[in-house]
C-alpha cells in the first residue's frame, strides 16, 4: 500500500527534473531553531523545485534562502547567478552516507538575477568600474568631514610638495 500510495506522490510532479550541476549556498534554520549556512550541490532541478544534499539537520515547511551558482566556481569566489526562497517539502537520509540528508525544496517567489551577466569578462569589467567608482568616493568622503583647519593644513603640504 505504501509504495502505490508513493507512486502516485512522484506522478503528481508537475515538471520533469533535470541534473544540474550548480552550486547552490543554503542559509536557513536547522532543527535546534539556529541559522546554518552550508554550500552544497544541485541534486536535481526543475521548474517548480530543487533537490540537494545537506549535512545539516532540517526539518520540512521550513523556508531556505538559496543562492545558485555555477560549478566551476567550487573551493574559489562564487559569484552567484540567482537567489530563491524554497520551502522544504521532504528530507530523507542518503543510504550511501547516514551523515546527509537529500532535500527536496519547492521554489517559492520570484528569482532574483544576482549577476549581470555570466561572462567573466563582463563581470570582471563591472567590478573594476565599481572599484573605481568606490576610490572616487573614497577621496571625497575624507574631505567631506575634515574640519577646515585640517583641509588647510593637508592643502598646504600638497603646494609645498609641488
Amino acid at each position: 500500500m505504501k509504495s502505490k500510495s508513493r507512486k502516485t506522490r512522484l506522478e503528481r510532479r508537475t515538471s520533469d527534473r533535470l541534473s544540474d550541476p550548480s552550486m547552490v549556498l543554503v542559509n536557513g534554520c536547522n532543527l535546534l531553531g539556529s541559522w546554518f549556512s552550508e554550500t552544497t550541490r544541485v541534486n536535481d532541478v526543475s521548474r517548480d523545485g530543487i533537490s540537494f544534499q545537506l549535512s545539516t539537520l532540517i526539518g520540512t515547511d521550513v523556508i531556505l534562502d538559496l543562492r545558485i551558482g555555477p560549478e566551476e566556481n567550487e573551493g574559489g569566489l562564487a559569484v552567484p547567478w540567482f537567489e530563491v526562497k524554497a520551502r522544504v517539502l521532504r528530507v530523507s537520509r542518503l543510504e550511501s552516507d547516514d551523515s546527509r540528508n537529500l532535500v527536496a525544496a519547492k521554489f517559492e517567489g520570484q528569482f532574483v538575477q544576482l549577476a549581470g551577466a555570466f561572462g567573466t569578462a563582463v563581470i570582471s569589467t563591472q567590478l573594476q568600474q565599481a572599484v573605481e567608482w568606490d576610490e572616487r568616493m573614497r577621496h571625497r568622503q575624507r574631505f567631506r568631514y575634515l574640519p577646515f583647519s585640517e583641509v588647510s593644513r593637508a592643502l598646504g603640504r600638497i603646494i609645498r610638495m609641488w
